[in-house]
């Protein structure tokens, strides 16, 4: 600091250190906006749901290839219209 012209500033405790801070602060002083902080939202809750309960049944499915919930789908999908015009699709589900 002597070499250059500067001032050295050491802070032991924290009432130095707010000392040390208004002294700087009339040395430059920076307009600064205040800071706002934004609360963080997780919004990793609803797919993480959806891919357990995608992984669940595509459990069941495995484990219990013939169960109710398996029999009912396939119920709605023989009914469904989209099914009827594409008969290529009722085999891959069927499997």
């Amino acid at each position: 600091a002597e070499a250059t012209g500067g001032q050295y500033f050491r802070a032991r405790d924290g009432e130095e250190l707010l000392k040390i801070k208004d002294t700087l602060d009339t040395l430059e002083p920076v307009e600064q906006q205040p800071t706002q902080a934004r609360p963080a939202q997780a919004l990793y809750g609803g797919p993480l749901a959806l891919a357990l309960v995608l992984s669940l049944l595509l459990v069941v499915q495995e484990r219990w290839p013939n169960n109710a919930l398996q029999r009912a789908f396939n119920r709605l999908s023989s009914r469904s219209i989209f099914l009827q015009q594409h008969p290529e699709w009722r085999q891959r589900l069927q499997r």
